[in-house]
């Protein structure tokens, strides 16, 4: 019996099952190992850009940088479920005489066959990359090096294209092993160097410490570029190699231009290392290459250029044109917002602001733009309520103010421990400016503001931030009596809530400064009081935290149950302080005022306070010290 009788008489889903075993195997975008963070707004933008380069690379009849482009845009087509563009795309780069790429296209083709369910096409795409790679087509040694080489680099395009520092990694490894293949592809190692180079962007460089892997980083980037600009005999790639190291070296801009200067990239590069010293000269290098490649890149650099000369028009319009084309961008969101708000334009304002938590989360970027946005329109909105002379105005613009403040802690607050130690310094400023904010008549919002802070940042602090924090709302007095001073001011204005906040940060550092157990116990008390004439249960995380800390710090303890009441009972180290056994006792009762303020006998909520604080509390929530 032949093979072909013999599969025929096999059942389909044998079949199914080895052509997907075959697939896993492949070389192609398909089975690459990306990053998973990629949003489907970002591959929509990626698409944007794609398809731009696309149109663009065809003019220049460039098939190698053409095959890249469409294999990656055949996958992101496929990601934001439009298979039938994916498999347009994919014919188109089987027509390229592209001969050593066509091992990843004709792997990608049998992707887009078996999700289409076409297993017949599949096969038949799988035997083509197998002719492909035992050099049958081509017919000549050292073709399946060849071809190994041009799929790494294939593999390697796409993942840089993607970007994220997991895949930039992976990038460079690939290229770097295509480049031991055929150390003469410029077009690669340009690539790679534009891979390296990203990798210390800001958004990256949070990730990564190492100042020595830094400096070996960028040496490394600038090497290839300079072995491209000097041996590469298209001058397209020439003047991209320029371009990239022009835009630490102006110098370069002139050699750059002179070799290519229809090319979107290279005008962009050369615009953007113009900004600081010719803004005319890198305006106009922004247009050519927005009229050629209009992206939301370059609408962000032509709304720099355009700031730098005091053009607020084409500022404002360029801007405009970001938010449009770019949803996620948060930076040209929060611009536009600030452009906004300086004209006074608050209702537009408002409405950006609406609409701009939604568009962010849409995108994937979550809680820390969002609070970043909040807080830069909280900062705007104080600095304007200085400037109007109207009480009624300048009050309702301050509460606003608040408010923005308060939003941005929230979204700061959702943040994982590990985000919110990313993004501290920014939560920093944030708490900073709302506890000095918080003057005078305190706002109803602000307490809860601080609850929050209390509750997730502060928290969160560890010893290498501590000094951060502690010079943003202290200003600098670090030692403990400038602290006990501080919290003192603050008891005797009023101040509770910040008093307390400071005090949160304060037990966070590892190593606090020493502050009396009776300025402790008074500030938590104050602010307990002032509390409860909001809402009584809100002493509970009070008491809870000071009960913690004094077990945690002078004694070790346990709970036991007796006759359904709960006591603290010491171990063989010692009885625990009587603070502690008094916090626990009025814990026991507010524990209780959690889950319903009536469940509790209004009697023995009073014996505890008066027992305990000497405070006397009736039903209405007043409370007095007794005599």
């Amino acid at each position: 019996m032949s093979s072909a009788e013999t599969t025929a008489t096999r059942p389909e889903g044998w079949f199914a099952d080895q052509v997907r075993s075959e697939l896993c195997k492949l070389d192609c975008v398909f089975t690459l190992k990306m990053c998973p963070r990629t949003s489907k707004q970002e591959l929509k933008d990626l698409k944007c850009l794609l398809e731009n380069e696309v149109k663009y690379l065809e003019k220049l009849e460039n098939d190698g940088e053409l095959a890249q482009a469409l294999d990656l845009l055949t996958w992101v087509e496929f990601r934001i479920g439009c298979p039938e563009t994916a498999l347009v795309l994919n014919d188109k780069v089987l027509e390229l005489n592209n001969g050593n790429c066509r091992q990843f296209s004709y792997g990608n083709r049998a992707y887009l066959m078996w999700f289409a369910k076409n297993l017949p096409e599949a096969r038949l795409c799988l035997n083509k990359v197998v002719q492909i790679q035992q050099g049958e087509e081509t017919g000549r040694d050292g073709a399946r090096g060849d071809q190994l080489a041009a799929v790494r680099a294939h593999q390697a395009y796409c993942l840089f294209r993607l970007s994220g520092v997991q895949n930039l990694f992976e990038a460079i490894a690939l290229y770097e092993e295509a480049l031991e293949s055929q150390p003469d592809a410029h077009l690669w190692r340009l690539q790679a160097a534009m891979a390296y180079g990203r990798l210390l962007a800001p958004h990256n460089l949070v990730y990564i410490v190492d100042v020595d892997w830094r400096r070996q980083t960028w040496d490394k980037a600038q090497e290839y570029f300079t072995v491209v600009s000097e041996t590469a005999r298209n001058t397209r790639l020439k003047a991209l190699a320029y371009s990239f190291m022009a835009v630490e070296l102006p110098d370069f801009c002139d050699k750059a231009l002179l070799l290519c200067s229809s090319d979107p990239q290279v005008l962009y590069n050369c615009g953007k290392s113009l900004i600081k010293t010719s803004p005319p000269r890198a305006l106009a290098l922004m247009m050519e290459s927005c009229a050629i490649r209009p992206t939301g890149q370059v609408y962000m650099n032509i709304a720099a250029c355009a700031k730098k000369m005091n053009n607020l028009q084409e500022n404002e319009k360029a801007l405009r044109e970001v938010v449009r084309r770019c949803p996620e961008e948060i930076a040209g969101l929060n611009h536009l917002v600030c452009l906004l708000l300086d004209r006074e334009n608050f209702d537009e304002a408002r409405l950006y602001l609406a609409t701009g938590p939604a568009r962010v989360i849409a995108a994937g970027n979550f809680y820390n733009n969002i609070a970043h946005l909040y807080h830069t329109t909280a900062v705007y909105l104080k600095k304007f309520s200085k400037t109007l002379s109207d009480p009624l105005i300048s009050n309702k613009m301050k509460q606003g103010a608040t408010n923005m403040f308060i939003k941005a802690m929230e979204f700061i607050s959702k943040h994982s421990r590990k985000e919110v130690q990313k993004y501290l310094t920014e939560a920093g400023r944030t708490v900073a400016t709302v506890l000095r904010l918080a003057t005078g008549c305190v706002p109803p919002e602000m307490p809860e503001a601080l609850k929050i802070l209390s509750r997730t940042a502060c928290n969160n602090l560890r010893s290498n931030n501590w000094e951060t924090f502690k010079t943003m709302l202290l200003e600098g007095e670090s030692d403990s009596s400038s602290l006990t001073s501080n919290l003192n001011r603050l008891v005797e204005e009023k101040r509770y809530e910040v008093a307390l906040a400071i005090l949160s940060m304060t037990f966070a550092n590892p190593e606090p400064p020493a502050v009396a157990e009776s300025l402790v116990r008074k500030v938590s008390l104050m602010t307990a009081w002032s509390r409860l004439h909001q809402r009584t249960w809100d002493l509970a995380p009070i008491f809870r935290a000071e009960f913690d800390r004094h077990r945690q710090g002078q004694c070790r303890t346990r709970t036991t149950t007796l006759g359904g009441r709960s006591e603290l009972s010491g171990q063989s180290s010692g009885q625990p302080s009587g603070v502690s056994s008094r916090f626990l006792d009025v814990l026991l009762v507010y524990d209780k005022l959690d889950l319903d303020p009536e469940e509790i006998t209004w009697s023995k909520f009073q014996q505890a306070m008066l027992k305990v604080f000497g405070l006397t509390v009736s039903r209405n929530t007043e409370v007095r010290h007794s005599p």
